[in-house]
């Protein structure tokens, strides 16, 4: 079984545990009723920061677990890393494949990856239509997916097929992350590999080799087709990053894709995330932070930013969570000189002053 990259992502917050909890939880919201199907199965949990903000960007969490496991279940750390950054955050679940090992590919009543994304598909039509009465705002959805849950978003974005069947335009999906996704190409794949691995794909695609090519995201890079943003993490095991490779490959007509071979931390998650929602409101801010503005001069690639409070840090990032500079203990106002290449007209300023940190997206073109 590929290792979850979930567990690393929660590590990276778990001391978020220790404040008090800044968001209300709504648990079992149904997106779909199939009959004799387990409605838990067909629902997800919401997460909302408190304070009555409203119309804010939403973030769809696709649970790992081979296509055969995993639950929507323990992920408050990661909730509230997103909320407490003015995010409502969602985590759903789907149907899963049969258990495996036993596996039974030949089963013709068995779930499998189509399904699935059907399934996410139908839980990102019920967050469009549904998610303004958690505050949040459906023309704003991003989605993190992780292992398998990276494969079906990755799916759900490349392959049309699935928005188009339950009414939504593609461009609703502004970014996805996929941590981990193990399958680009499942009919390759699935050629390549042996023993358990191999008994766990089929498990989830079947035999067929119009259905693999259905399930395959690479399959769907087409010209004309609108992709969101992708920033893709493969894993440690040279076999993934191979695979990854191909896929990137396969983007590259298209520069959507962004590759990283390190983990991608939440930090640099939500700055990709901000860079596709650019209107999303700012972190809440106290009586320290209400006075910071940020004041971009194109002309020369300067950023200055004013009303900094003493023995404060402040941090310029790019669009995938990189340093481009940073100050310590400043106060007053600061100034950057912005390096020339960024990957993106948007960066972001990072300001920390004792326990308060404030994300802002700056336009810089």
């Amino acid at each position: 079984m590929i290792r979850s990259v979930l567990a690393a992502l929660l590590g990276l917050v778990v001391c978020l545990n220790t404040q008090a909890q800044t968001f209300l939880t709504y648990k079992n919201v149904a997106y779909d009723t199939i009959s004799g199907v387990d409605e838990g199965l067909l629902s997800m949990d919401v997460y909302v920061p408190k304070g009555g903000r409203i119309e804010l960007p939403v973030v769809m969490f696709v649970h790992g677990g081979g296509w055969q496991g995993g639950d929507r279940s323990k992920v408050d750390s990661l909730a509230k890393a997103f909320t407490d950054s003015a995010w409502v955050f969602v985590s759903l679940n789907y149907r899963l494949a049969p258990a495996c090992p036993p596996c039974d590919p030949t089963s013709p009543s068995a779930v499998r990856a189509p399904l699935q994304a059907r399934d996410v598909a139908k839980a990102i039509a019920a967050v469009k239509a549904r998610i303004g009465r958690y505050n949040g705002d459906g023309r704003r959805i991003c989605l993190l997916g992780d292992e398998a849950g990276g494969h079906l978003a990755l799916l759900v974005c490349t392959n049309g097929e699935f928005l188009q069947a339950v009414g939504v335009d593609a461009s609703t999906v502004r970014a996805l992350c996929s941590t981990g996704s193990p399958l680009y190409d499942v009919s390759r794949t699935i050629e390549s590999t042996t023993g358990d691995e191999r008994s766990l794909y089929v498990n989830a695609f079947g035999s067929d080799l119009a259905e693999q090519r259905r399930a395959s995201p690479i399959d769907h890079l087409t010209e004309g087709h609108r992709y969101p943003p992708m920033l893709c993490y493969s894993g440690d095991a040279a076999a993934l990053r191979g695979r990854l490779a191909a896929f990137a490959d396969s983007c590259a007509a298209h520069e959507r894709a962004i590759i990283t071979d390190v983990i991608p931390n939440i930090d640099s998650i939500r700055v990709f995330f901000r860079a596709a929602v650019p209107l999303a409101p700012l972190s809440v801010q106290d009586d320290v932070t209400a006075l910071l503005t940020v004041r971009p001069n194109p002309a020369h690639d300067v950023i200055t930013i004013d009303g900094v409070v003493a023995n404060s840090t402040i941090t310029v990032l790019d669009v995938l969570g990189r340093a481009l500079g940073s100050m310590e203990h400043v106060d007053g106002s600061v100034q950057f000189l912005l390096p020339r290449g960024l990957p993106s007209s948007v960066v972001f300023v990072r300001y920390e002053h004792k326990a308060r940190v404030v994300v802002q997206p700056v336009m810089i073109e």
